[in-house]
């Protein structure tokens, strides 16, 4: 009898009419290994299946976890911005402020005008040493 793989005989006594129980036993048992092989094929397959499906459904998980954070970050970033934002307007503000406004150790105590005489009403800090370690005041109007 001549065999095709994966295929039954063609000479096959079903085919030919026979009734000869000799041939049966050989078609019986290829059948039978053949039937072995493919429930052993069904259980790998399944147990395939299964290992694919949890893959799956963990990798759906991860997905779900990442979309998630991808979204809580997404609200500290907005939050970050808008306290950056204020921070910057706080900031824009004293610093008007600061330029308006003179503190008075900013301001100095005596200017000279363009002749070389000191402005009125201030006080001066210049200071002159005289020989002998003595220190004395200069008023504004008797500068030399």
């Amino acid at each position: 009898a001549a065999y095709r793989r994966g295929s039954l005989p063609v000479s096959s006594p079903r085919l030919s009419g026979n009734s000869d129980t000799s041939g049966d036993v050989p078609k019986a048992d290829g059948v039978k290994e053949k039937l072995s092989k493919m429930e052993k094929n069904v259980t790998n397959l399944s147990a395939m299946y299964q290992t694919l499906l949890e893959k799956k459904n963990q990798s759906d998980m991860d997905a779900k976890k990442c979309s998630q954070r991808n979204v809580q970050l997404e609200a500290k970033l907005a939050e970050s911005r808008q306290k950056y934002e204020k921070l910057l307007a706080m900031c824009d503000k004293l610093s008007q402020a600061m330029s308006t406004k003179r503190c008075p150790r900013e301001e100095p105590m005596m200017r000279a005008t363009p002749s070389g005489r000191f402005r009125e009403g201030s006080k001066s800090l210049i200071v002159k040493t005289l020989r002998g370690g003595i220190s004395f005041r200069v008023s504004p109007g008797t500068a030399s």
